[in-house]
Formats: structure tokens, C-alpha cells, sequence
């Protein structure tokens, strides 16, 4: 009788004691997916963070194109005869952010076949006529033109700039970058 219930207690305890340890194998999964469940989390948090930051900022989206002219260009066409070569820029640029786009321009690179620099400036959006550099506002001294970036303007979420601007300058551009620029406060 006394082996009989020794043999029921131990077939008692390896029974119990695969359950407690399925249901321990059982805890340490879910806490495994409770830690990568708590790390998603904070992941998406972060993200959601960002993505709200992202929609009150400014975000400014151009569509310019830009085509370079030749003084002997220009005088073939019947025009007036610019001492200069300019590149014209025209088209739009809009902010699809949520904020206003403070000190908003384009920032112009254009280079000559060469890989030279002939270009490297900020204009603003309002337009206008801008030279590179005083040797080349001097050709002009009648006209009402910058030689280096004027007063930059604001651009209030979903408005759109028309943009026509002039850059007279020195020698022939053949590829040009040109980039909207703002800051996200005044």
C-alpha cells in the first residue's frame, strides 16, 4: 500500500511537473512577445513623433525649368543684344508642407561644360533679375538688378510661387541644380 501511493505521488509530481513546465516554456514566449510587441511600440511612437512634426513643417516642391541664352542667341532672335549670357528660370514652386516656409528661394548651381562654377547663388521667389557678380551688374547699370541674392520671402502652407527669374553671368552653362531653399522658422 505504501508503494502504491509512493508511485502515485511521483507520477503526481512528473505529471505536474510537465505542466509547470510547458506552462514556463509558455510564460517565456509570451514574455518574448510582449518585448518585441513593447519595441513596436516605441518604434511606431517614434515614428508617429516624426510624422507629426512632418506635418506642421514646410515642404516646398519646384517645377522651374531653365534654359541658358547667348547675347548671339538672343540678337538672332531680333531682341535686344545683352552684353551677358542669362539663364532663365521659370515655373513654380509650391509648399505642400503644413508650416510656413520662412526665407524661401532657389538656390541656383550651374556649371560650364568644363565642370566650372559659373553659377552659385540663392535668388528669391518673388523673382527678378539678378548678375552673379558686380563685373557682370556693371553691364547694366540702367537696369534694376542684384548682384547677390535680395530680400528672401515666407510661403504659407499650400500657396504657390510663379517664378520667372534672370541670372546674367560670365561664360556658358550647359547643366544647372537648382533647388527651392526655406528655413522652418523666421
Amino acid at each position: 500500500m505504501v508503494s502504491v501511493f509512493i508511485i502515485s505521488i511521483v507520477g503526481i509530481i512528473f505529471h505536474y511537473e510537465g505542466i509547470i513546465q510547458a506552462k514556463t516554456n509558455r510564460i517565456a514566449s509570451i514574455s518574448y512577445q510582449i518585448a518585441n510587441l513593447n519595441s513596436t511600440i516605441s518604434s511606431l511612437k517614434s515614428q508617429v513623433a516624426e510624422l507629426s512634426a512632418n506635418l506642421t513643417a514646410p515642404h516646398l516642391v519646384s517645377s522651374v525649368t531653365a534654359t541658358d541664352y547667348s547675347p548671339l542667341y538672343i540678337a538672332q532672335l531680333g531682341g535686344g543684344f545683352p552684353p551677358s549670357n542669362y539663364l532663365e528660370i521659370v515655373g513654380s514652386v509650391t509648399n505642400s508642407g503644413g508650416g510656413t516656409a520662412f526665407n524661401a528661394g532657389l538656390h541656383v548651381l550651374a556649371y560650364d561644360a568644363n565642370g566650372n562654377t559659373q553659377i552659385n547663388m540663392t535668388v528669391p521667389l518673388s523673382g527678378g533679375t539678378f548678375a552673379t557678380d558686380t563685373k557682370i551688374l556693371s553691364l547694366f547699370p540702367e537696369w534694376d538688378m542684384s548682384a547677390s541674392s535680395s530680400q528672401l520671402g515666407n510661403l504659407t502652407s499650400g500657396k504657390t510661387a510663379n517664378i520667372s527669374i534672370d541670372v546674367y553671368h560670365e561664360g556658358t552653362v550647359s547643366n544647372w541644380v537648382i533647388t527651392p531653399v526655406w528655413t522652418n522658422t523666421p
